[in-house]
């Protein structure tokens, strides 16, 4: 179903005020570790909300992947994205519970497998509905899948590269990390091609915006853990909660708009 210009910018300007919310939300648990508290650790919030809302985004998914019942596409692909995102909880909670608080990280890589395993998770629902809704992808489409990947990569690495001597081993994990966020964010944006004049198009627009935040936070954490050690105040802590916050709205959207 294809709708109007003006029927999609209406149903956009009905989603910015969540967005603003969502973006001041994120930003005001980000910050708030660097309020004093006596009984708790400043950072409690910050590591908290990281841990608890990719399992809403979990949640939120199995719900609507229910609400579908047996739809060989709605309800498989958002059970995909449900289990994507309880990868997801899982390996901030292994990083919540057995590193943050005690400074061990002999169980980092476990967690980290479970973010590496998420993603093309994430990955499968996109194709998923883009091979549902398109038969076959345009040259542009195609290109896109390559070249936002590559530049990601190509500019992460260069940008790191004074880092490899001292960390090779760190610098090609979070290279590859980096890639996974690059592919899924070049999926997402060729799925907004796709549903761009459908019915769905401010879901996946929303869930663009997820995506985009996502990475970015991924971008940047991969950065400051290469050179540095991250602080729960740091950029990449604001952007992943927005991201699970809009991928939320997103999948409110897409259940009310089918």
């Amino acid at each position: 179903m294809v709708i109007s210009i003006p029927t999609i910018y209406s149903q956009i300007k009905e989603s910015y005020k969540i967005i603003f919310a969502v973006v001041g939300i994120a930003i005001t648990i980000q910050l708030s570790s660097k309020i004093p508290m006596d009984f708790f650790e400043s950072s409690i919030i910050a590591s908290t909300a990281i841990v608890m809302s990719p399992l809403a985004v979990s949640v939120s998914s199995f719900v609507i992947s229910r609400i579908y019942g047996g739809s060989k596409i709605f309800g498989k692909s958002y059970f995909i994205l449900g289990l994507s995102y309880m990868l997801f909880f899982i390996g901030e909670a292994m990083f919540y519970f057995y590193m943050d608080p005690t400074d061990n990280y002999e169980h980092r890589i476990i967690a980290e497998m479970m973010f590496l395993v998420s993603t093309p998770l994430l990955i499968a629902h996109i194709i998923i509905n883009i091979r549902y809704f398109a038969e076959k992808l345009e040259s542009y489409q195609k290109m896109l899948l390559v070249v936002i990947p590559v530049v990601i990569v190509v500019g992460y690495g260069l940008s790191l590269l004074d880092a490899y001597s001292e960390n090779p081993g760190g610098y090609f994990f979070n290279l590859l990390v980096v890639a996974e966020s690059g592919t899924s964010l070049g999926f997402i944006i060729v799925a907004f091609t796709v549903f761009r004049q459908t019915v769905l198009f401010v879901p996946w627009f929303l869930l663009l915006i997820g995506i985009l935040f996502g990475t970015m936070g991924d971008l940047l954490y991969r950065y400051t853990d290469t050179i540095a050690f991250y602080d729960f105040a740091d950029p990449a802590t604001g952007l992943w909660l927005a991201s699970s916050m809009m991928v939320i709205y997103a999948l409110y959207q897409h259940q009310k708009s089918i």
